[in-house]
């Protein structure tokens, strides 16, 4: 427990532990939906804030409890506009609240995680790019040098 919350819940500049982490809210029940939109939201994040290098496979995990409050829509420095309206926080008081969260999360795992591997991420990507010629990606990857090196990337092939 104390390893996940020293790797995943820490300040990215390393100071002390991050008592609002931040999550995408997707608003719905359907498990093929749920599946779809965390694809998606994963995907916008790790092109807006990650290098495009191998491997790019992770998870999304369902963070919701009733009988938590819900998180806290806030601002986000995603490039993709639905990745900036889902950006929610959760706020801890304390790092006691933090870990009996991530204990629950943990304890559930198995039915609450989405994994996604560098292969749905890319045809992610192709999908938006050649298919749909979706226009946010078509804006974006001429116009801004991440995600111009994402979709090269995996448009290459």
């Amino acid at each position: 427990m104390e390893e996940v919350i020293k790797m995943e819940f820490v300040h990215s500049n390393g100071t002390g532990f991050d008592l609002k982490p931040s999550v995408y809210k997707i608003d719905s029940t359907d498990n093929d939906t749920k599946r779809s939109s965390a694809l998606r939201a994963h995907t916008e994040h790790i092109v807006s804030f990650l290098q495009p290098r191998a491997p790019q496979k992770g998870a999304s995990i369902d963070t919701y409890f009733s009988d938590l409050p819900l998180p806290e829509q806030t601002m986000s420095k995603s490039l993709f506009q639905y990745t900036q309206n889902s950006h929610h926080e959760y706020e801890f008081s304390d790092y006691g609240q933090l870990y009996n969260f991530v204990e629950r999360l943990i304890n559930n795992k198995d039915e609450r995680i989405l994994e996604f591997t560098r292969s749905d991420v890319e045809l992610y990507i192709k999908e938006k790019v050649e298919t749909e010629q979706n226009e946010e990606w078509i804006s974006l990857s001429s116009s801004n040098p991440q995600v111009y090196l994402w979709t090269k990337r995996y448009l290459r092939n």
